[in-house]
């Protein structure tokens, strides 16, 4: 009989395999665009660069704190890492080869790099992406960013820390075609070709989903509280999560035999189901933006910067712009420049969506085009925007496209294509007094960092740069910012002109959100939006007043404080240290009836899973085909294939 868990699983996980994600993620249609090497090998470089840059900032700022060499190195290496490879094959007959790799830093049983105290059952937490631009360094750096971010915001279940993991699926690359596969996709597709996963269907990403679950147990993962907890990245949304949801409930069937709750087992960020806690929380799918207009919010309120009528731009309208520029409409002000990328003359071409009102900057005096803006309506913004959604769900090329939208100047009109700047980045921007980085990483850097700068704000105040990516500065725009833009008061500036906020403080609103819904499932105990988004303003509260107190004691740019308070509360955590931060959900946003009735609920799950398989004596019987036979071996014969039960004889003869 099929067991409580695994019936709630497959049901909610056929209802969420409805296409959440946007088109322009993932074509209906898909138009598999293809890498160049040149690309190729300056994403990898890029990569391997940024992976660099975030080690070195983070030995830099233990070093400043006072931690030793030893400390740093043993904080900075992660205690898991798990990898593999998969095959798929796409809608079109092409096959692929992915390389994954899952880093984590939580002490737990699946530690395999370093000697930990695998009692304490921490949880693995972080996003899985699948892109062409991932690379296994880029996502050992991700997973430190993402236990920088855990340690500001302190998260944790009962006590129990949830540190920083990430899951990169890259390198898609061709091994050959199906037997039906057409001619022309035979002729244009050669093997050793890269493929950009965004331009992927549905069906695509699902099965890549689908195989790296597989492989992700296969290499020892388990999912779960005190153990590893996946959530969704680039590419990696909805009907993804939800293939992982039902992947591992086909998989781990006899873990809900020993558990009989009803848990959504290792992923977080599924959507969301009225009064069902095995699901998500409503408030996920804007909540990384929401934290991201927050932040900002927090600095206005102490620059006096009214959100009224303010101008704000976003670099990125995916899941994080969205969620960003729908809190910034909510709150009266005015979005006057989108940077994002739009199918234009056949190809991907980068640029910025200006408002009408903001469109001839440059060629007409600056006061004209800032009156023009003062009579921008919030409604005509939001009217704007809705126009770019409108064109962004066609899948149009812009050239095209015959959408207009109003210029706001006596009920005029033009193309919408007109609004666009090809090649533009949003730091060119005049008259912005909130920018949103909310795009790819490594944006902020010395060649935008002096334009952000040097471009004047429509309040007269100064600008406030928020971190919505990860990794969103270089090493070289970090220590850019604070030496020559620092905004701390009475120590570079007098009269600061620009703050730049840092993404693991700005950005962490979405993590936070889908922390909660571990705890929701493990307390069966359904947390309502307004719960989790008060919550989270309730801990950004929280944090900004320490990084400002850490700010007039070191005498360092709000980035800075964040990035050293963020850094500090990391090394405690990894060294087991007395005033490591322990911020438990549990007690923020679950009740005190439910939670007598599971008491220390992460232990009693952690060691079920124990139990059921045997994962310390499993993790000691061997590695590859033996490690594979000898958790086959636990089935009951029954249960095996022809194949398995020869796996499980040959292993057997090989010990």
């Amino acid at each position: 009989m099929q067991s409580v868990f695994a019936r709630c699983i497959l049901g909610t996980a056929l209802i969420l395999a409805i296409p959440f994600a946007p088109r322009s993620v993932h074509a209906e249609t898909p138009a598999y665009e293809v890498i160049s090497k040149e690309q190729f090998s300056q994403a990898r470089a890029q990569a391997r660069r940024e992976a660099k840059d975030k080690f070195a900032m983070a030995e830099s700022n233990s070093a400043q704190l006072g931690f030793s060499k030893e400390e740093v190195q043993r904080a900075n290496q992660p205690a898991m890492h798990l990898h593999g490879s998969i095959e798929t094959v796409l809608e079109n007959g092409v096959r692929l080869r992915m390389r994954w790799d899952r880093f984590g830093y939580a002490e737990n049983p699946l530690a395999n790099l370093k000697k930990v105290d695998a009692t304490l059952f921490q949880t693995n937490k972080g996003g899985s992406r699948a892109d062409w631009t991932v690379f296994p360094d880029e996502v050992k750096a991700l997973a430190l960013e993402m236990d920088d971010k855990l340690a500001l915001w302190g998260d944790a279940i009962e006590g129990r820390f949830i540190r920083g993991a990430k899951l990169g699926v890259g390198i898609p690359e061709v091994i050959g075609m199906t037997s039906w596969a057409s001619s022309k996709t035979s002729a244009r597709f050669k093997k050793g070709m890269i493929i950009d996963p965004s331009t992927f269907s549905i069906k695509d990403m699902n099965r890549v989903a689908k195989a790296v679950i597989k492989s992700y147990v296969r290499a020892g993962g388990r999912p779960g509280p005190g153990f590893d907890v996946l959530a969704g990245d680039m590419n990696i949304k909805f009907p993804q999560l939800a293939e992982m949801a039902r992947t591992f409930s086909k998989i781990l069937r006899r873990q809900a035999k020993a558990l009989k709750r009803r848990l959504t087992i290792g992923v977080s960020g599924l959507a969301h189901k009225d009064g069902d806690p095995s699901g998500g929380i409503e408030f996920r799918k804007v909540s990384t933006g929401y934290g991201v207009w927050v932040a900002a919010k927090l600095e206005a309120k102490r620059s006096g910067l009214p959100l009224s009528g303010a101008t704000v731009a976003t670099e990125g309208y995916g899941e994080v712009g969205r969620g960003f520029v729908k809190a910034a409409l909510n709150d009266g002000s005015k979005i006057i420049a989108l940077a994002e990328v739009a199918r234009k003359g056949g190809h991907r071409a980068p640029g910025v969506f200006l408002h009408p009102a903001a469109r001839r900057q440059g060629r007409e005096p600056l006061a004209r085009v800032k009156a023009r803006v003062a009579k921008l309506s919030a409604a005509e913004s939001r009217a704007w925007v809705q126009a770019i959604e409108a064109f962004q769900a066609t899948g149009q090329d812009l050239d095209g496209y015959v959408g207009r939208v109003n210029t706001g100047e006596g009920q005029r009109t033009m193309l919408l294509r007109d609004c666009f700047v090809a090649n533009a980045r949003i730091s060119q921007i005049d008259l912005v007094d909130i920018v949103g980085v909310n795009a790819r990483g490594g944006s902020i850097n010395p060649k935008t960092i002096p334009e952000f700068a040097r471009r004047p704000t429509f309040s007269g105040k100064k600008k406030i740069v928020t971190e919505g990516a990860n990794l969103a500065a270089s090493l070289e725009g970090a220590s850019m910012i604070s030496k020559r833009y620092s905004d701390a008061l009475k120590v570079v500036h007098t009269r600061p002109v620009i703050t730049f906020l840092h993404g693991i403080f700005a950005n962490g609103g979405g993590v936070f959100t889908s922390d909660l819904q571990i705890v929701q499932n493990l307390f069966d105990e359904m947390v309502a939006s307004p719960i989790a988004q008060e919550a989270l303003e309730t801990v950004m509260g929280r944090i900004y007043k320490e990084v400002v107190k850490l700010q007039a004691e070191e005498k360092v740019s709000t980035r800075k404080a964040i990035a050293l308070l963020a850094n500090k509360r990391r090394m405690l955590r990894a060294l087991n240290r007395p005033g490591a931060p322990a911020n438990n959900l549990d007690e923020l946003v679950i009740s005190l009836e439910q939670r007598k009735k599971r008491p220390d609920a992460v232990k009693t799950y952690a060691e079920a899973v124990l139990k059921e398989y045997g994962l310390g004596k499993r993790l000691r019987k061997g590695k590859g085909p033996q490690r594979r036979a000898w958790t086959l071996a636990k089935r009951p014969a029954s249960r095996l294939t022809q194949r398995a039960k020869l796996q499980v004889r040959g292993a057997g003869r090989g010990r």
